[in-house]
């Protein structure tokens, strides 16, 4: 059935659908934010099963090996379990980073912004010179700062994110 037809016979169809694009469009960050928290504990509660499987399930089934051998695999068991545990909960708790508000000099930040400026009007990439040490930093027109090289502006924070480019940066260390 072709949709077009449909919308055009009957209005209130469509009307229902503008109004629900709309909600989407107007809650999208609550929305996201919702389903990353409903992800966490999702992930949060298969770790626990496999937890739980272990030790409660396979442990207790292998009585008939020696008790040094029971402790020594529980010991590294509870060991992992923690260590996935803590850099589960670094990952999903810390903030990823945002550029320093004087990463830059005042001369410099106006460059930016005046080279950004001219770029939208002119859309000429050869008349918005930068000098070599500046290239790369662009100007967030959301935030109204400059933002190093591979800082994006991420929807959900609202903010410019360091290295958004590949956001899981900011868990590295803890692996």
């Amino acid at each position: 059935m072709n949709t077009l037809k449909v919308l055009k016979d009957n209005p209130n169809n469509a009307n229902k659908n503008y109004k629900i694009i709309n909600f989407v469009e107007k809650n999208f960050n609550r929305i996201v934010q919702g389903i990353g928290m409903i992800l966490v504990i999702i992930a949060l509660v298969l770790i626990l099963l496999v937890a739980y499987v272990y030790f409660c399930v396979i442990l207790p089934s292998r009585c008939e090996q020696p008790l040094i051998r029971r402790v020594v695999d529980t010991l590294i068991a509870l060991w992992l379990l923690f260590s996935i545990l803590e850099t589960f909960g670094r990952a999903a708790l810390i903030e990823p980073g945002t550029p320093p508000p004087d990463l830059l000099s005042e001369e410099e930040t106006l460059n930016i912004k005046a080279s950004h400026e001219n770029q939208i009007e002119n859309q000429n990439l050869e008349e918005n010179y930068l000098p070599p040490e500046l290239v790369g930093y662009r100007w967030c027109s959301v935030c109204n700062k400059v933002k190093p090289p591979r800082t994006r502006h991420d929807k959900i924070s609202n903010s410019c994110v360091l290295r958004l480019d590949h956001f899981c940066v900011c868990t590295f260390p803890f692996f």
